[in-house]
């Protein structure tokens, strides 16, 4: 557990790691981030360029209360968006027309959305995500199960695909944003392993010795390894062996 920050050092907290984003980005604090000029057109039913866009390359299209582990502390109750189109991009609302992106080596952890919009979202780094083969650009990871011994996360990028033009609109390009998920088991040495949601490659990743008694225990709850909740399902039974 984190303890609450006060007020006056949640503001310190904020501001530092708000100056780092400024300088790495290189842009004044002042006025609207150029992910808040795409929502608006998107918003509008376009995009730069005039294409009928349907879509949105946030997490949650609206800003949404969260919290933010930072290297200085944690802070709770900040408005924020995820940006699954620019290598994993958190922007921080300060006021309604100014935002600025938060710096990835200042967060560790973070969670936003509300129950209604499926949340919340919690997202992570794993520094042990640097050995992977394909390293991911996006450093955070969305945690689905995370025990001592295994864990299940996930990556969401969303990109923009152009789908011809628009039926009602005949001379506009049409496009969609469309979403890829790629799923990582955390191992007990916490590395990551690149992993598909089937039940053979599953058995594969996890201990040959606890083979038998997870087979057993699939056959038995009658687990479907392509569903997300049967294998953290799985996994939290063999946390448990």
């Amino acid at each position: 557990m984190y303890p609450l920050l006060k007020p006056t050092l949640i503001f310190a907290v904020l501001a530092g790691t708000a100056v780092t984003a400024q300088a790495q980005i290189g842009r004044t604090a002042t006025g609207a981030t150029n992910a808040e000029f795409i929502t608006r057109e998107m918003d509008k039913g376009k995009t730069r360029g005039g294409a009928v866009t349907t879509g949105s390359p946030y997490l949650v299209p609206t800003w949404t209360q969260g919290n933010v582990l930072t290297t200085r502390g944690r802070v709770p109750q900040a408005w924020l968006k995820y940006d699954l189109a620019e290598d994993g991009r958190l922007l921080w609302r300060r006021a309604p027309a100014d935002s600025l992106e938060l710096s990835a080596a200042d967060v560790q952890e973070f969670s936003l959305g509300d129950p209604a919009q499926g949340g919340p979202f919690v997202f992570r780094q794993y520094p042990a995500a640097q050995k992977l083969k394909r390293a991911s650009r996006n450093p955070f990871f969305e945690v689905r199960y995370d025990a001592d011994r295994t864990g299940l996360l996930r990556q969401r990028t969303r990109l923009l695909v152009q789908k011809g033009t628009s039926p009602s609109l005949a001379t506009r390009p049409s496009n969609v944003w469309q979403e890829t998920t790629a799923y990582y088991l955390k191992q007990p040495d916490n590395t990551l392993q690149p992993i598909r949601l089937s039940e053979k490659a599953v058995l594969a990743a996890l201990s040959p010795t606890h083979t038998a008694a997870l087979t057993q225990y699939i056959a038995q709850q009658k687990l479907d390894l392509g569903q997300e909740a049967d294998l953290i399902k799985l996994l939290t039974y063999y946390n448990t062996l």
